[in-house]
């Protein structure tokens, strides 16, 4: 274990438990909160007595700063703990609230906690806190984390992305080997087995092609030359995985990022030619999968079949039915609670007593849009500082100029409006991993990639 960790630096450990909550977003919810706590250790260890210029072992780093404590601990001047512990806790909170874009990342846990002085339901408000805890010790740590470097923030990234592929190669494996049953339950507008949080996972795969779109256009190679193949190979079965997986939610903010940079590339580089061909080509793809993939003209048939019987008046009882109905409950329960809300623990139990009072339905449903369960919580004062946070670390000091960055806020933007994404373990651990990682790498001189 010694010789493990001898010729490695803080920064590079920090990247190697980055690794692991990549693969634990996919495959393990225990793993994804060990690897974010690991996140957190790490950067406790932060301080200006050990710099990360020091080249020294991680393993002396850490016996050495453990000593200084007991030797502190056992001196008259440092006789309570508060002389030791409470100058450290300052200096680690001052390196997150001063980055704006770091305590912007924070807020909505914030918001949340303030709900609750006028909430009843201190269960339910419990169990919101401790869902949204992520926003508030991810942005702290990395906040105090030494910047990674551009290798070491483009392997991560590299990692999620082969992890991404990977993930979609086992899913779809599955499908083949039951392709009967998988497409008949997609046509009854169930999910493709074996994905977990199936919007979320298609959320991820469709930012996972654009992170081979930039690793391509870097040239980006971790070590061996046959990467340079790989990357392109696998950002093209990516983009074709999705189509197959037939994730209306992914496939709609992957369209729309491609929308994005089609009108970059024909605004921001002049490149018309090219941005209208793309644009063109966009158009055609949906009906080429139509015609040829039939998990994808399954899952685009039962839409259309749902929405149908929601239009008639029978289709409670259905998905996508259920998804609009739950929108409209909920957008009912704003309007009259509109300036404060409900408070953060009470949205559920307020949103079961109005389904409870329709007497139309055996379930209770979230709101399928994440803006309207903030609203619900915290009213529409709530909203305006959840949207505000939500774009500080986009538009501060200019970081939508980095577009990986900018195509990450416009997939999670667009999520809002057709699911709740801050409800789940996965979902909150994908936004907030994610701009915690790009605003890290951001204190380094050269944030863009062009």
């Amino acid at each position: 274990m010694k010789r493990l960790f001898q010729n490695i630096s803080r920064s590079e450990f920090a990247a190697l438990w980055c690794c692991v909550l990549v693969q634990a977003m996919v495959w393990s919810k225990f793993l994804l909160s060990v690897s974010m706590w690991a996140v957190v250790i790490i950067s406790l260890f932060q301080s200006k007595k050990f710099s990360d210029t020091e080249k020294k072992p991680l393993h002396t780093w850490v016996l050495e700063y453990l000593q200084l404590w007991n030797w502190r601990w056992a001196t008259p001047q440092y006789n309570s703990i508060f002389g030791e512990v409470m100058p450290f806790f300052k200096q680690y909170c001052s390196n997150w609230w001063q980055n704006k874009a770091f305590f912007a990342a924070s807020v909505p846990f914030l918001l949340m906690l303030a709900g609750g002085f006028w909430t009843s339901d201190g269960g339910y408000l419990f169990h919101t806190l401790k869902m949204y805890l992520p926003f508030l010790i991810l942005p702290m740590a990395f906040a105090n984390l030494p910047p990674l470097s551009k290798k070491q923030f483009l392997g991560v990234l590299y990692f999620y992305f082969l992890t991404m592929s990977i993930a979609c190669f086992v899913v779809l494996l599955n499908y083949g080997l039951h392709f009967q049953a998988a497409t008949k339950l997609l046509g009854e507008g169930q999910p493709m087995p074996l994905m977990r949080e199936h919007v979320t996972f298609g959320c991820m795969t469709a930012f996972s092609v654009f992170i081979g779109l930039e690793l391509w256009s870097q040239k980006f190679v971790w070590q061996y030359n046959f990467e340079r193949i790989l990357i392109p190979a696998l950002t093209i079965f990516l983009f074709v995985a999705l189509h197959v997986l037939s994730i209306r939610g992914g496939l709609f903010v992957m369209y729309i990022c491609l929308i994005f940079r089609c009108l970059e590339f024909i605004f921001r580089k002049k490149k018309y030619i090219l941005g209208v061909a793309s644009l063109s080509l966009l158009a055609i793809i949906p009906l080429l999968s139509y015609r040829f993939v039939p998990s994808f003209r399954n899952k685009m048939n039962y839409s259309i079949w749902d929405l149908g019987k929601f239009r008639e008046g029978t289709g409670g009882s259905y998905s996508d039915s259920e998804r609009i109905v739950s929108i409209q409950i909920g957008w009912n329960i704003f309007k009259k609670h509109g300036l404060t809300g409900v408070g953060s623990g009470d949205v559920w139990s307020e949103i079961q007593a109005v389904y409870a009072q329709s007497g139309q339905f055996e379930t209770a449903k979230m709101p399928h849009n994440q803006f309207l369960i903030i609203g619900i919580g915290t009213g529409i004062v709530g909203i305006l500082i959840f949207l505000a946070a939500f774009l500080t670390p986009l538009f501060y000091k200019r970081r939508y100029k980095n577009s990986l960055f900018a195509i990450f806020h416009v997939i999670v933007f667009a999520y809002f409006w057709f699911e709740m994404p801050f409800e789940a373990a996965f979902s909150v651990a994908f936004y907030t991993f994610g701009v915690s990682l790009f605003l890290n790498f951001s204190l380094t001189e050269n944030t863009e990639f062009r």
